[in-house]
């Protein structure tokens, strides 16, 4: 398995319910489990990369209902809150070629060889296996974008007093329609793109990847918002 150290200040974005009491409570997947914690095992966030990750798992909002985004009034569409995570959060690559073969998942991630989605309980045990290793959190390929392009984050929190603070939140029209600005993000409406800072072998850690090439992609999308990655 293979460890990276997310950068600083780094916007971090999850699609929610604008009814939800907090939309930052990691305490929901713990009950519930999804891509990789499985149920009743321990706190974690799912968040999402950028803007495009986002609206592209806006699918997994809306599966099962039948109307789409077009359909959605604004003050009853799906928020955009943006966190923050403390500094010096490490946690597991499975977004870089190297560090999915490291955890036995196929090059095609988020596909199988046979063009599925990969389970959840084949990717449970990996999540917790990093939690076990006491790292934060795992860095993934997105699960509904195309070819797994995005790129999303289920973290793992300390404690389960450990939270994300809110940073921003962005009604429907705002993030879903409104096309984000040019340049670096200073809010929501941007693109503000993750970088790996470091990556350093804990032991169990296989190998070295080049920092430069473990960088999120421009085009990134699973959230796990609420509904999981």
């Amino acid at each position: 398995m293979l460890s990276e150290v997310l950068a600083e200040g780094h916007l971090w974005l999850r699609v929610a319910d604008p009814a939800w009491a907090d939309p930052l409570d990691p305490v929901f997947e713990q009950r519930s489990g999804q891509r990789w914690n499985p149920p009743d095992s321990f706190p974690a966030l799912y968040l999402n990369e950028d803007v495009v990750t986002a609206r592209i798992n806006l699918r997994l909002f809306l599966t099962g209902l039948p109307y789409g985004p077009e359909d959605l009034r604004d003050d009853a569409g799906p928020v955009l809150v943006g966190c923050a995570l403390p500094r010096g959060q490490e946690v597991a690559d499975v977004h870089a070629p190297a560090g999915v073969a490291a955890v036995g998942l196929p090059p095609s991630d988020p596909l199988g060889s046979d063009g599925s989605l990969v389970a959840h309980d084949v990717c449970q045990p990996i999540g917790r296996l990093a939690k076990d290793h006491g790292l934060r959190g795992v860095r993934c390929r997105s699960a509904q974008s195309p070819f797994g392009a995005g790129r999303e984050l289920a973290w793992f929190t300390a404690t389960v007093r450990s939270l994300a603070p809110l940073i921003n939140r962005a009604t429907f029209n705002e993030w879903f329609w409104a096309c984000p600005p040019a340049g670096p993000a200073a809010s929501i409406g941007g693109s503000q793109q993750g970088k790996v800072v470091a990556i350093r072998p804990r032991g169990w850690v296989v190998a070295r990847q080049p920092a430069d090439s473990l960088s999120g992609v421009t085009a990134s999308p699973d959230v796990p918002v609420t509904t999981g990655l």
